[in-house]
C-alpha cells in the first residue's frame, strides 16, 4: 500500500538525516509533528480524524512502544487512528524537513487546473472542500464531489461508495491528503479513470515528499510549507486552522507521473 513505501522511505531519511522528534500533539483539526536536523526544524500536519474515532480510540492508549521519530513513523501503518495519524504528521514533517532548503512554486488548486482543463471539463472532488468547490462552480467546470463522513457532508457531494462507479468518467480529480491517513488513496486511484489529468493530492495533509509517493497516478501535490512552526503550533493548540495562514505557505509539486 502507498502508506507502507511512505513508511520505508520516511525512515531512510529521517536516519540519513539524524532528525530528532521536537514536539507532538494531536490537536483538532490537524494533529502535529515538528522534527529538528542541521538544517532547521520542519512541522508536519495530518487531518485529525475525529468523526471516524470510536471505543479504541477513545479507551486504548495508542499503541506506540516509544515515543521517539521512528515509531511515530512507524505508526503510520496502526489500526489506532491516533496512531496513525501521528505517524501520517510524522512522515509529513521528514518530508518538510527535505523541502526545508528547496525553491517551491507557489500556487493553488485552482491555478493547476486552470492551466489544464478546459471549461466544462467533469473534475472529482475527493473529500468535501467546500472552497474549493465555490471557486471551481465560479469557473463552470462540472462536478462530481465526494465525503467519506455523513456528518461532513453537504450537497452535492455523494458517499464514497459510489466512487469505483463514478470516478472512471471523469477528467481529472483533486483528492484531499486525509486519504493518507484513512488510506483511501489506494482504492481510488485503483477506479480512477488512467487517463485522468490533472490528478491533484491537496491539502496540509498532502505535504508528503514526492519520494516518498510509490509510481502512482498523482501528476500534483498542492499543500503548504509552514514557514513559521511556533506560530503554526499555537494556532493548532487553539484549534484555530485559520491562524495557520499567517505561518504557511502555498506551494505545488509535479510529480511527472501522468
Amino acid at each position: 500500500m502507498i502508506i507502507d513505501y511512505a513508511v520505508t522511505k520516511a525512515l531512510e531519511a529521517a536516519q540519513e538525516h539524524s532528525l530528532k522528534l521536537v514536539n507532538y500533539g494531536v490537536t483538532f483539526p490537524y494533529t502535529y509533528v515538528l522534527v529538528e536536523g542541521r538544517r532547521g526544524r520542519a512541522l508536519g500536519m495530518a487531518l485529525t480524524p475525529f468523526n471516524e474515532f470510536n471505543d479504541i480510540e477513545y479507551c486504548e492508549e495508542p499503541p506506540i512502544s516509544e515515543w521517539n521519530l521512528r515509531e511515530l513513523i512507524v505508526a503510520a501503518k496502526s489500526y489506532h487512528l491516533v496512531a496513525k495519524t501521528l505517524g501520517v504528521a510524522a512522515i509529513n514533517a521528514v518530508s518538510q524537513y527535505l523541502l526545508l532548503d528547496e525553491d517551491l512554486e507557489t500556487g493553488d488548486v485552482l491555478k493547476v487546473l486552470k492551466e489544464s482543463l478546459e471549461p466544462g471539463s467533469r473534475i472529482a472532488i475527493v473529500g468535501y472542500l467546500k472552497n474549493l468547490i465555490e471557486k471551481l462552480r465560479s469557473e463552470n467546470y462540472e462536478l462530481i464531489v465526494f465525503e467519506r463522513s455523513s456528518s461532513l457532508r453537504r450537497m452535492p457531494a455523494l458517499p464514497d461508495f459510489l466512487e469505483p462507479r463514478m470516478l472512471r468518467d471523469v477528467d481529472a480529480a483533486v483528492i484531499t491528503g486525509a486519504t493518507l491517513v484513512n488510506e483511501t488513496l489506494d482504492v481510488i486511484l485503483h477506479y480512477l479513470n488512467k487517463n485522468a489529468y490533472p490528478v491533484i493530492l491537496a491539502g496540509p495533509t498532502a505535504q508528503m515528499h514526492k519520494a516518498f509517493l510509490p509510481k502512482i497516478s498523482i501528476s500534483h501535490i498542492v499543500s503548504v510549507k509552514i514557514t513559521n512552526p511556533g506560530v503554526a503550533i499555537e494556532w493548532l493548540k487553539r484549534s484555530a486552522a485559520k491562524g495557520i495562514r499567517e505561518a504557511a505557505q502555498k506551494y505545488v509539486l509535479k510529480l511527472g507521473n501522468s
